[in-house]
């Protein structure tokens, strides 16, 4: 739980979407918008798509005091490949209601400190070369580009 006190108190929970009743119009709407605002144009998804989405990999959301919204989220993917078990970082949002608070921080932190309880050897965040707030972030948490043009972070050894 991150606790913040810029323009009112604000208390962000953060929980897997799995422990979420993703057909709740309120939370698909979230999504969806959320979504929208990172991908820059319309999502078609239903409620039943969030569900298999949130079975499927780890979104993790990052709601507004009293749980009623959700502002930021971010998705971590497993990956099993015979090199090893590692983890994509994906779709990592905050509203912008909500940005410049530290939430995605905190959204970070919790993926970094998941993967590392699961034993994911790695992270891998794709990012587009010219989003220099995205790429600048992952730096900040110590992930290095690849020679491909993503971010990876290495849990151990």
């Amino acid at each position: 739980m991150l606790t913040f006190g810029q323009g009112g108190r604000i208390m962000i929970d953060y929980r897997p979407l799995e422990e979420l009743d993703c057909r709740m119009s309120t939370f698909v709407e979230d999504l969806k918008r959320l979504l929208e605002q990172l991908a820059g144009n319309p999502i078609k998804a239903s409620p039943e798509y969030f569900g298999l989405v949130a079975r499927r990999s780890t979104w993790l959301a990052a709601f507004a005091e009293g749980g009623g919204k959700i502002v930021g989220m971010v998705a971590l993917a497993p990956v099993y490949i015979p090199t090893g078990f590692h983890g994509l970082v994906e779709d990592m949002v905050v509203s912008n209601d909500y940005s410049g608070r530290g939430i995605d921080f905190g959204l970070m932190t919790t993926v970094i400190k998941m993967a590392r309880n699961r034993g994911m050897l790695w992270l891998i965040a794709p990012t587009k070369p010219g989003d220099k707030a995205a790429n600048e972030r992952f730096r900040k948490f110590g992930f290095t580009p690849d020679p491909t043009g993503n971010f990876r972070l290495v849990l151990s050894p």
